[in-house]
């Protein structure tokens, strides 16, 4: 991995990156990738680990372990799908996510890939002024 992101550096004319993103991860990510987030951090390479996830139950576990010091408190910040007809991580990650300045929770189809914007495409009794809204606001919580 450390190869890729010094090349994507150089592709992209930069020091270093502010996140590194783990994508897609439907389980708890090995140790070596904590180790090499950490090799890249200590470089100067990367600043942030982020990870992101469809698996509800599996950001729940890291919000909740993070909480108790381990290894999950090495993320920054968690992505997860959010938005007024994907509405489960308001019962199954926000109440764990703890009151400090990180992890940040980023929702990615915040307007559903735009269809919240459509009133043609909008869940029953819904406006697009609410999806307009929750894209606004689509970062529940940052540094």
């Amino acid at each position: 991995m450390v190869p890729s992101v010094e090349i994507a550096l150089r592709r992209a004319g930069l020091d270093y990156f502010d996140y590194l993103l783990l994508g897609a991860r439907n389980e708890v990510p090995t140790d070596d990738y904590l180790e090499v987030f950490e090799q890249l951090r200590d470089r100067g390479k990367v600043r942030f680990f982020s990870l992101s996830t469809h698996n509800r139950p599996l950001l729940k576990e890291f919000l909740t372990t993070s909480q108790q010091g381990q290894n999950a408190s090495a993320y920054d910040m968690f992505m997860l799908r959010y938005n007024a007809a994907h509405r489960g991580a308001e019962q199954d990650v926000f109440p764990f996510v703890p009151n400090q300045p990180r992890p940040a929770i980023l929702a990615y189809t915040a307007t559903r890939g735009g269809h919240l914007l459509d009133a043609q495409k909008m869940p029953p009794r819904r406006s697009p002024t609410i999806g307009s809204r929750l894209l606004s606001i689509c970062t529940f919580k940052s540094e």
